[in-house]
């Protein structure tokens, strides 16, 4: 009662909690069948739509993506707290131990996937990732959304060998001297990239649900993680490191990096923290293309949105 006979004095801003909806049981896409990150980011169609009439069986869906989200957070989080535990230091001082770790994440977080897509979608897939379903979003169904949960979950297991790639020179030189090593720490870089390249245009169109702080802060690391990637690569190019080793970014780099600002605008309405990773992403993709030689048209504001 207070703050409504104060609002009017106060020169305080909405904090847009006034315009929130519920949160969605699901996410849905909408109508359009486009999945090119370049139609997505010349697309004009609201990434956010009002969700209406859902029918019993989205319902059901929506629960078992909602319990499947919770039995994948607690087993990353619980593999993170050991893996980060140190920090860089820690992944620097231990390579062997780092690349360990992350190919039994990598097993355990392929494995609970594989038998939450069988448990949840009722279907008889044989566990092996060949064989598991597509992450087209042609789908539209529960596996694609699984899928996604699987990939938010790999870009925080690769971040640390993506970090032992990046600064590759300034690790110890038993390191250089190890092939295999140093081998297996680039492809799986690569790997992180590969995966940063599909994760970001699978965010561009999502409802408000449960995670979605949490794709926020993921579509964020993504994009900084194909920006270090073109980086490392062109400074690779000029002074290559021992072995030669490269990290090959994703030759839509640009456009990926585009979508992702573009997403962090939609909601930054909703929070000054995202409007502040908003900032500093176009400020780091500005200077990217400058250092890249990318045309500075690529990244003009009035160009990205």
């Amino acid at each position: 009662m207070v703050n409504s006979e104060m609002q009017g004095e106060l020169p305080l801003w909405s904090s847009s909690l006034e315009s929130l909806g519920y949160s969605d049981p699901f996410p849905m896409f909408p109508k359009t069948n486009s999945s090119s990150p370049e139609q997505m980011a010349c697309d004009n169609e609201p990434i956010m739509q009002i969700q209406t009439d859902i029918s019993g069986t989205e319902e059901e869906k929506g629960w078992k993506f909602y319990i499947g989200s919770i039995c994948n957070r607690r087993t990353v989080n619980d593999m993170l707290i050991d893996m980060w535990r140190n920090g860089e230091e820690g992944w620097v001082n231990n390579v062997n131990g780092t690349v360990d770790r992350m190919f039994e994440a990598v097993r355990v977080v392929s494995t609970c996937w594989a038998l939450q897509t069988i448990l949840l979608t009722e279907e008889r897939y044989q566990i092996s990732l060949g064989s598991l379903p597509s992450s087209s979003p042609v789908n539209q169904d529960l596996e694609f959304f699984l899928r996604g949960r699987y990939c938010i979950a790999l870009e925080r297991i690769y971040r640390p060998i993506f970090y032992l790639a990046v600064h590759y020179k300034a690790l110890p030189s038993w390191v250089h001297s190890t092939p295999q090593l140093s081998e297996s720490v680039f492809t799986n870089a690569q790997k992180a990239i590969d995966n940063c390249a599909e994760l970001i245009p699978n965010f561009w169109y999502h409802f408000r649900h449960e995670w979605i702080w949490n794709i926020m802060r993921c579509t964020f690391s993504a994009a900084i993680q194909i920006l270090a990637a073109v980086l490392s690569n062109a400074s690779a190019s000029r002074n290559p490191n021992p072995g030669g080793w490269v990290i090959r970014p994703p030759t839509n780099w640009t456009t990926l990096v585009r979508l992702s600002i573009r997403i962090l605008k939609h909601w930054e309405s909703e929070s000054v923290d995202l409007e502040l990773m908003r900032g500093t992403l176009e400020r780091m993709f500005q200077g990217t293309c400058r250092l890249a030689g990318a045309r500075q048209e690529l990244f003009m504001s009035s160009e990205m949105m």
